[in-house]
């Protein structure tokens, strides 16, 4: 594996792409939930408290956030794009533009009830995660709820798409062992499923748990 610049270079990359490309995004983002991450929200909204508040980490246009809180859930959608959050607004929902790895700093301890980090850990350097999965164990109520989804691999590194000239984004890939080893210490596996879903370049391996903090 290559080595890249630092971690904030790799997150303007990640933020100049969805703020060029807002509505590709959320139609292609639209697309997937209508065909995959439909049957993950209802798995995890299922098991949620009514009522429950849920933090979406790195929530981009919002379809599965529009799905909690039309399920009656208080939402709040947390997103390092500008462009991400104004389409979550557009649709009713509250959001944040802020750096997603800095939750642990404007929530407060134990204040949510679930969290959905549905492909959105993938877009930190995987040295990151591990500090990553401590914050969210911080913000959540003991016995709450994280979502989890990452695509199954082995390495990290740029992917630039034909669909969005001039930009590049980073990916973080895992195996489920990796997976289990990162959140042993703060949570308990609820639901795992390996899901795979066709691209236009290859088709992936989604990577979905449900985890209860310990």
């Amino acid at each position: 594996m290559r080595i890249y610049l630092c971690d904030e270079k790799v997150k303007q990359n990640n933020i100049m792409a969805y703020n060029k490309y807002p509505n590709q995004f959320n139609i292609k983002f639209g697309e997937y939930f209508s065909r995959y991450g439909r049957a993950f929200a209802k798995n995890f909204s299922g098991i949620l408290p009514d009522g429950a508040r849920v933090l979406s980490l790195g929530s981009g246009p919002g379809h599965a956030e529009k799905y909690f809180q039309d399920k009656g859930f208080r939402v709040i959608c947390v997103d390092n794009s500008t462009e991400m959050i104004k389409i979550c607004e557009h649709k009713g929902l509250e959001g944040r533009t802020m750096d997603m790895e800095e939750i642990d700093k404007i929530f407060e301890a134990e204040i949510f009830d679930g969290l959905w980090a549905h492909t959105s850990l993938l877009h930190i350097r995987k040295k990151n995660v591990p500090r990553m999965i401590g914050k969210i164990a911080q913000v959540l109520k003991k016995g709450g709820l994280f979502a989890l989804g990452l695509i199954d691999g082995n390495n990290e590194d740029y992917d630039y798409h034909p669909d969005y000239p001039g930009v590049k984004r980073w990916f973080s890939y895992f195996r489920d062992e990796e997976i289990v080893e990162l959140c042993k210490t703060h949570f308990d596996p609820v639901y795992s499923r390996r899901e795979e879903t066709k691209g236009k370049r290859r088709n992936y391996i989604f990577l979905k748990y449900i985890l209860r903090k310990k």
